[in-house]
């Protein structure tokens, strides 16, 4: 939370913020009852409200707070989720480093409260993890204090790892998840193991102290790259410069450097005797002799000639570094993330946001946008910039922050995308593959609407012209990956069968590369020699249990383990678990049978489009209703089922309305369709009326129709048509009455209108998000979804007028397995109202983590490289 100067926690009033972090805000603050001034962390928002993890947060503020020590920041109290600490004037370290090296003797003086400090807190059993200048403060009086002992993490100090991160979480960390395979820290200070993801001890804190000594007297840092990849490869298999440090401390810094732990410096303790005696040893000699350079001289023109012989160069290949990254809890249970192409940064979706993090920080940061519907995101190619749909158009938020640029509008539902030069090429579903200017513009089709392409993982390849792409079509020789032209007007040429989303991955040397594909839920690589458009080579297996995967430019990949998938959920108005229907599978939408005896069920099945079964619950058997079909509604009697389905044949993109017999016998009956997305909603409770959505390609945004189920009377009538996109059409239980979602303030929110429109009446339900209505049966109580998944219900009356209560919180749903919050919480009420049947997403501990690959070059397994 902010806090404004003047705020007061308890007995401390606010003056002025100093700072943000990944563990929340740090204000100035002042001590009214013992009249001095502290610094106040304050505990963000999304943790003060769990109160486990705020628990978590006392008990490790109370470990650090026994670090009594002069060169350690203090810490006071707590005090409403906030750790009052230590105020510490001066400057930092790093401020002081980038005036030039430190003479040796400041140097000096400077690091031997740094090791005493380390020291004190490795005999309390706790490790910094997070050593760097930037949090070492030197003060105006001389001393020194080493600050935010926030990464460190209580536990034994040995050389195993520091314990379970489920009961010692770290502080400054907002994912509160430390076990092996995580990386925390800054990447220039990182340990070898700690760069891997492997578990540390104290003695990640010695080689951190190394590297700030190196830095203090040389004035650059031991391990520099380019960006995050390159500085962590550089950790992990380069020597620093050795030229550059004094003599009297090369021994001390190379202990402490050593990139095997076990040949390390063991005790920080021992650094200052070794200081101590290196300042009296002499500094080794340099020869003045010719004799050497003479030598050198002609070992390089050996060399040369030698090189000339060859006629090649061969780069040295960066080692494959690989770790994990857990999720926030706010980023819900999505299959994948994305990684820009630079390899610096990952994105990925909730419900509510686009999330960013970059490798080289401790949190997750949103991404601002006003309308929380974000889909099949993607990179530019100078990951400045992510793409997303969001609000019916294609629009542009720059990494760092600002608002969003509308590109275009989105001629159907995005499916990925990527950028070349001055243009974005994208595909929708259905629609196309369209291009559009990067500044903004009309979009141009590139390819006609023949079936549901996909550009999910930006595919350009080398030439900056020919890129692969995902087609899907019900023909089973016609969907597959594809490569074809920006610019010549050349068939699309199919190389793979699979239908997954797919990206090119050149080889650090040579001119061939691998496309990297899902089959089977495994990562394949697939060797492929862009020049000629030909496979190369055999495919094989790099990882198993992979749920979604993405590629950078530089040989990097992001991928999650699958999870177990969707169950079928029966919870009751506490949220407590009641039972399940079936196994865990792909599920989407779900739908209840008015005697609730028999759910309609959308699952999607490996290589093949979503399908329609139905459920029967007594029996807990299942059937397929329809191929190709989706949004399942029942009719008022229960002996039909109206679903949207396309038709099969080829090419075919009209998406029709039919009803079909539940018990799979009778002809379907078309009620109506074309070539705009049409979905039905629900159908009134005399049977007479079908309420469904209608979108525009040409705007996208989505409306309200209906139309008569009488014989004779199946003419399309317009409910709702406004300048914004409404849909969920619900019917009260008296027909009087329709709940519907709409974006009409920005954000979806939940509305009741009369039925006829011309009636009269409108009233806003919801206040902060809502989604999926339903009216019991008694017509007495609506219900809805908020975006972070918590029920909600509002009394109504309906009679002789209406009117609504203010909606409350019934639970949150939960995500089986832990570690993240649901999304698309598709779900029904039974016919009591007593009992919800959800489609609840399982996370296991694997799915909860994002595994980070750099430097592969396609010949590693990543189930064992790095080991």
């Amino acid at each position: 939370m902010s806090l404004s100067p003047g705020t007061r926690l308890g007995p401390y009033e606010v003056i002025a913020p100093l700072g943000a972090g990944g563990m929340g805000e740090v204000y100035r603050a002042r001590d009214t009852k013992l009249g001095r001034d502290i610094a106040l962390k304050i505990l963000p928002e999304t943790f003060a409200r769990d109160s486990d993890r705020v628990a978590r947060f006392e008990r490790e503020a109370r470990t650090l707070a026994s670090l009594n020590h002069p060169a350690i920041a203090q810490i006071y109290g707590l005090e409403d989720a906030a750790i009052v600490m230590e105020l510490v004037d001066g400057e930092d370290l790093s401020v002081r480093i980038a005036r030039g090296p430190i003479p040796l003797d400041e140097a000096l003086a400077i690091a031997r409260p740094i090791v005493d400090a380390l020291e004190a807190a490795h005999d309390a059993g706790i490790v910094h993890r997070d050593l760097k200048p930037a949090n070492i403060k030197l003060r105006g009086d001389g001393s020194v204090k080493v600050l935010d002992f926030g990464l460190a993490k209580a536990g034994p100090v040995g050389g195993t790892a520091m314990g379970s991160a489920l009961t010692s979480p770290t502080i400054t960390s907002p994912a509160a998840l430390t076990m092996g395979g995580v990386i925390l820290g800054t990447a220039a200070y990182m340990a070898p193991e700690q760069a891997k993801g492997r578990p540390v001890d104290k003695r990640a804190d010695i080689w951190a102290f190394g590297c700030v000594l190196y830095e203090m007297v040389t004035g650059r840092r031991p391990f520099e790259g380019e960006d995050v990849t390159d500085t962590i490869a550089a950790v992990v298999s380069k020597e620093p410069d050795w030229t550059r440090v004094p003599a009297p401390l090369l021994r001390l810094i190379q202990s402490c450097l050593q990139k095997d732990p076990k040949r390390r410096l063991r005790d920080i303790g021992d650094a200052w005797s070794l200081m101590t005696e290196e300042r009296g040893s002499p500094a080794p000699t340099r020869s003045t002799s010719w004799v050497p350079w003479t030598i050198a001289a002609v070992f390089a023109l050996v060399a040369a000639a030698f090189g000339m012989l060859v006629m090649r160069r061969v780069e040295p290949i960066a080692p494959l570094v690989q770790f994990q990254l857990p999720i926030v809890e706010e980023a819900g249970a999505m299959p994948g993330a994305l990684m820009s192409p630079d390899g610096q940064r990952i994105a990925y979706s909730s419900g509510n946001h686009m999330w960013i993090r970059h490798l080289g920080t401790l949190a997750a940061r949103p991404v601002p946008e006003g309308d929380p519907i974000v889909v099949q995101p993607f990179w530019s190619a100078d990951s400045r910039y992510l793409f997303m749909s969001s609000d019916g158009a294609l629009k542009r938020t720059d990494e760092g922050g600002g608002p969003a640029q509308t590109i275009c509008k989105l001629p159907g539902v995005l499916s990925g995308g990527f950028t070349d030069g001055d243009r974005v090429v994208f595909a929708t579903v259905p629609g196309g593959i369209f291009t559009a200017p990067l500044a903004g513009g009309t979009p141009v089709s590139l390819f006609p609407p023949m079936g549901a392409y996909s550009l999910r993982n930006g595919a350009l390849l080398p030439d900056h012209d020919h890129f692969v792409f995902m087609f899907g079509h019900p023909a089973e020789d016609k969907r597959g990956i594809y490569v074809t032209s920006l610019s010549r007007h050349e068939p699309p040429k199919r190389l793979l069968p699979d239908v997954s989303a797919v990206a090119y991955m050149p080889r650090p040397l040579g001119s061939s590369g691998s496309l990297i594909l899902m089959r089977g839920g495994s990562l394949i690589a697939q060797p492929f020699d862009p020049r000629r458009l030909e496979l190369v080579g055999e495919s094989r297996r790099v990882v198993e249990s992979v749920g979604g995967f993405s590629t950078s430019a530089n040989g990097s990949i992001v991928y999650r383990a699958a999870s177990p998938g969707r169950r079928l959920t029966w919870m009751d108005r506490q949220g407590n678990t009641l039972g399940t229907v079936g196994a865990p599978d792909q599920y989407l939408e779900v739908a209840l049978s008015h005697d609730g005896a028999a759910a309609a069920v959308v699952r999607y099945e490996a290589l093949s489009p979503p399908s329609t079964w139905v459920f029967d619950l007594a029996r807990e058997s299942s059937r397929r209703l329809a191929v190709l079909a989706i949004k399942p509604v029942w009719s008022a009697d229960g002996r039909e089922i109206v679903v949207a389905t396309r038709d099969a044949s080829a090419g075919s993109t009209t998406i029709d309305l039919v009803r079909m017999p539940q018990d799979g016998h009778g002809a379907p009956q078309r009620i109506v369709g074309g070539k705009l997305f049409v979905a039905a909603r629900d159908i009134s409770t005399d049977g007479k009326w079908l309420m469904y959505v209608q979108a525009d390609p040409k705007t996208t945004k989505e409306d309200l129709w209906v139309i008569s189920l009488l014989p004779g009377e199946q003419k399309p009538e317009p409910y709702l048509v406004t300048d914004y996109s409404e849909t969920d059409g619900m019917f009260s239980p008296d027909g009087r009455f329709v709940a519907y979602v709409s974006n009409e303030t920005g954000t979806y929110e939940l509305y009741v209108r009369s039925f006829p429109v011309s009636a009269g009446g409108k009233w806003r339900i919801s206040s902060g998000g809502g989604y999926q209505p339903r009216w019991r049966r008694d017509g007495k109580e609506l219900l809805f979804f908020t975006a972070d998944g918590r029920m909600m219900s509002t009394d109504v009356t309906v009679s002789p007028a209406f009117r609504a209560g203010i909606p409350r919180t019934l639970f949150r749903a939960p995500v089986f397995g832990g570690g993240a919050s649901v999304t698309n919480h598709y779900w029904d009420l039974s016919p009591d109202g007593q009992r919800f049947l959800i489609n609840t997403t399982e996370v296991n501990d694997a799915s909860a983590m994002l595994t980070v690959v750099m430097n592969w070059n396609g010949a590693d397994d990543l189930a064992t490289a790095g080991r």
